[in-house]
């Protein structure tokens, strides 16, 4: 190196740094990270020179010190890079107030900032020709510290004490430069900005993956340990970044107090996985990281709104234009196994989001359920089981094409019941004749001048009027549907392939529609309609569920107007994933579980 490197004598004890505010933790001999689990928990910082164990080097804990280092693996490689973003690292190195830790190894060296009060940064990793250059170090992605040995430790490779360096003092350490700072944050912003479809259930970013990986404990199973590196693997593959993925999973692996194998035996392990079709994905990383109490941080929306400079704050319209927000994850053994089973099937046929089969699957199962019954969710709450269910997606997302099969089911039982119900209205207009002439030589017995001695005739009851099997309606009125309930006092499904127009009902008060009966429809209960021409309906039990498909651009413009009397609010929304819309696979009929699907419904 040709910078200036003064050589500067190390603290006398653990207390010095201590009592400068610096939060410390023991690291075993021979090793450059510690082993004590917890160790970065602010909680279990050593509190004085007789917590360190004898022969322990002793580590600075970053985030609960305000400090930060920038760790220089490759002297050349560090320098070239850092010029690309005009910051010249001799210059770094020579300053005045330059604070730097130094091992004896060529090459590599640490210079030491304090952060900006109350900032913390996860620390990143810049990679140049399948090497690290360097890394700017301070915390882990959920916010735990990270840490970097002190003097005197001995380093284990060169067997010399580490030393302080530089023409600063290590008590008085310089902020960090903003330069560094600006381009720090920047590699965060990419990586944060930067979402990898997982081709399951969500998006993430490599932050998300580093910070679940880092919340999984290193001294886990050895099928654990295989899986996550796995996934990581994966990951980097998809995202090009291999050398970064090897070394997130050698940096977690390296903390286990047990069971490291070594950087050798990790890299053999690491080029044995391979980019199959039926990988360990970033699913069941997910999955091992909710096992041990990591949970999926939730999104910054701050940048959705304006800074607080007095100017009138956007509309809701305005924040929601153009956004799709990311659908969350959905839990597949949450569902009926014959249900969701077929629901893959046909997403799989079809070339959809599994969504969409799935929730009109559901949607098949409220029409055939008996809505007159109740589940008790609760002590003393009883809910119908009523639900209404929506996919938003785009045009291209094959909402139609993927509800359609879970529909047929119901299409064939409807159909089945039409030779019955022809053979009944046949016997039920023998009724009504017989009816109709009884009743005439009634009416005219007593319309008489003079009544007769003869006996009146007698009319018989007329018996109801059969109706066809009706488990679904489609863009129906609310006068019609309370008909179709009157007739079907078990329930309904409206099933709507697109719900534009029947939106464009709901909104326009020039369509004469009665939204306050759609919302009555959803509580399942017996329900009276009064119309001039038609006279009155009375139905048992009103009792109707509804699945669609809709558009995003119809669902944010439609927003405003369907939330004032609660008939947007509903709703379940499933949002579609675009990525999830893909070419048909169409499933062998030997192999489908189709047959099995409709006699559940029935």
């Amino acid at each position: 190196m040709t910078a200036t490197n003064t050589v500067q004598q190390h603290p006398a004890s653990v207390d010095l740094y201590i009592r400068h505010g610096w939060s410390l933790v023991p690291i075993p001999q021979g090793t450059k990270g510690p082993r004590t689990p917890g160790w970065n928990k602010k909680e279990n910082a050593l509190r004085s020179q007789a917590d360190l164990p004898q022969n322990f080097g002793i580590g600075l804990a970053h985030a609960y010190s305000g400090t930060m280092a920038l760790d220089i693996d490759n002297w050349q490689a560090t320098q070239a890079l850092l010029n690309d973003h005009g910051i010249n690292l001799i210059d770094f190195y020579n300053d005045p107030d330059a604070v730097i830790i130094e091992s004896g190894k060529q090459g590599h060296g640490k210079l030491l900032y304090k952060m900006p009060t109350g900032l913390t940064l996860p620390s990143k990793k810049v990679i140049h020709g399948g090497i690290v250059a360097y890394e700017l170090r301070c915390a882990t992605a959920n916010g735990l510290t990270v840490q970097d040995v002190l003097p005197p430790s001995i380093h284990p490779e060169t067997r010399m004490p580490y030393r302080w360096a530089g023409r600063g003092s290590w008590d008085q350490l310089p902020i960090i430069p903003d330069a560094l700072l600006a381009l720090w944050q920047n590699f965060l912003k990419k990586e944060q900005t930067r979402n990898l479809s997982t081709g399951e259930l969500f998006n993430a970013s490599w932050e998300e993956i580093r910070n679940a990986v880092e919340s999984i404990s290193p001294d886990c199973s050895r099928e654990e340990w295989v899986q996550v590196g796995m996934a990581i693997h994966w990951a980097a593959s998809e995202l090009g970044e291999l050398e970064a993925g090897l070394s997130l999973w050698n940096d977690w692996s390296v903390q286990s107090t047990t069971k490291y194998p070594g950087p050798r035996d990790i890299l053999n392990q690491w080029r044995s996985f391979k980019k199959v079709d039926n990988a360990v994905k970033l699913g069941t990383l997910f999955h091992i990281a909710k096992q041990h109490g990591w949970r999926r941080p939730m999104p910054d929306a701050s940048a959705l709104f304006q800074s607080v400079d007095g100017s009138a704050p956007s509309a809701p319209n305005d924040l929601l234009k153009g956004i799709r927000p990311p659908a969350p994850s959905m839990d597949m053994s949450l569902w009926p196994h014959t249900l969701s089973v077929r629901a893959r099937q046909v997403a799989e046929s079809v070339g959809c989001d599994v969504l969409v089969p799935l929730f009109a699957g559901l949607g098949a199962v409220c029409a055939v359920v008996d809505a007159q019954m109740r589940l008790e969710l609760m002590p003393g709450f009883k809910v119908p089981p009523v639900l209404w269910l929506m996919t938003i997606g785009d045009p291209a997302d094959k909402k139609s094409p993927g509800s359609r099969p879970m529909m047929q089911p119901l299409r064939a039982i409807e159909a089945e019941d039409i030779p019955r119900y022809k053979r009944d209205l046949l016997n039920w207009e023998a009724s009504e004749a017989a009816y109709n002439a009884k009743k005439k030589q009634f009416i005219e017995h007593h319309s008489s001048e003079h009544l007769s001695n003869d006996v009146a005739p007698d009319v018989p009851e007329l018996p109801i009027k059969p109706s066809p099997l009706k488990l679904t309606v489609t863009d129906i009125t609310s006068q019609k549907l309370v008909r179709h309930a009157a007739e079907r006092p078990r329930g309904l499904l409206c099933y709507l392939d697109e719900m534009n127009s029947w939106i464009k009902k709901m909104t326009d008060k020039q369509s004469g529609e009665d939204r306050s009966t759609w919302v009555v429809s959803y509580e399942s209960e017996s329900y009276d309609m009064d119309r001039v021409g038609s006279g009155s309906i009375h139905a048992d039990n009103l009792a109707v569920s509804v699945f669609g498909n809709i558009q995003p651009r119809v669902y944010r413009d439609s927003m405003n107007a369907l939330t004032s009397d609660g008939l947007l609010q509903r709703f379940i929304p499933a949002i579609l994933r675009g990525e999830q819309t893909r070419l048909g696979n169409p499933v062998p009929a030997f192999m489908s579980n189709e047959y099995a699907y409709e006699q559940m419904l029935r």
